[in-house]
C-alpha cells in the first residue's frame, strides 16, 4: 500500500466523490469502482480495490478441483489393483 497512514482521509474523500459521480449505482461492482479512482489521486484506495476487483468471488472452483482429484486418485488407484 503506498502510504497507508492516510487511507481513512483518502477513503473518506473517495467515497464522498464516488456517491456523487454518475457511474455510482446499487448494480456497480469493483471492478467499475476501480476504473474510476485514479491512482495519482486515491493511490490507497486504488490498491484496496484492484485487489477486491481480483479476488475469488467463492471457494467453489478449488473445492471441485480437489474433489475431482480424490476422484481421479480412486480411479487410478482401482485400477493399479486390477492390474496387479
Amino acid at each position: 500500500m503506498p502510504s497507508p497512514h492516510s487511507l481513512d482521509s483518502e477513503y473518506d474523500l473517495w467515497v464522498y466523490k464516488w456517491e456523487r459521480s454518475t457511474e455510482a449505482s446499487s448494480d456497480t461492482g469493483f471492478t467499475d469502482a476501480y476504473i474510476t479512482a485514479e491512482t495519482d489521486l486515491f493511490p490507497n484506495t486504488n490498491t484496496v480495490l484492484k485487489v477486491a476487483a481480483t479476488r475469488p468471488s467463492s471457494t467453489a472452483g478449488n473445492e471441485c478441483s480437489f474433489s475431482s482429484l480424490k476422484r481421479l486418485k480412486t480411479y487410478l488407484v482401482s485400477t493399479v489393483d486390477d492390474v496387479s
